[in-house]
């Protein structure tokens, strides 16, 4: 008897630390900023899509993830934040990764552009990626 009250004390616990951490991980999600802008060129450096995106911070996935998909014939992307759009060239770091993936399938590089605002997260500077 002694034993059950032990598991259910135990139990209790254990679900009143995972809703207040989950409650946590919420509010400090709030704060982030989700809104990001993505341009993708050709070869040739001519702009052919330009997409407003919103993160997911909780999904570490981007709402409109599968716009991405869509794009055609890019041979690279530009992800900046919407906060980083009206800043001068020199006041913005540009990280860039080069992918060995063809001009026809970025799918591999999606990985890479739903790890940037979680990236961007743990920075105090101000980067944009170009892939």
């Amino acid at each position: 008897m002694k034993n059950k009250y032990h598991y259910i004390l135990l139990f209790i616990i254990s679900i009143y630390f995972s809703i207040k951490v989950k409650c946590d991980v919420d509010v400090n999600n709030q704060s982030l900023n989700t809104n990001f802008s993505l341009k993708a060129y050709t070869k040739e450096d001519i702009l052919i899509q330009e997409l407003e995106l919103t993160y997911d911070y909780n999904n570490k996935i981007f709402f409109n993830y599968l716009n991405i998909l869509l794009i055609e014939n890019a041979k690279y992307f530009i992800l900046c934040s919407r906060d980083y759009l009206d800043k001068n060239d020199d006041e913005i770091n540009m990280i860039v990764l080069w992918n060995t993936s063809n001009i026809h399938d970025f799918y591999s590089t999606t990985a890479y552009l739903n790890a940037y605002p979680m990236w961007l997260k743990s920075q105090k500077k101000k980067f944009c990626l170009k892939d």
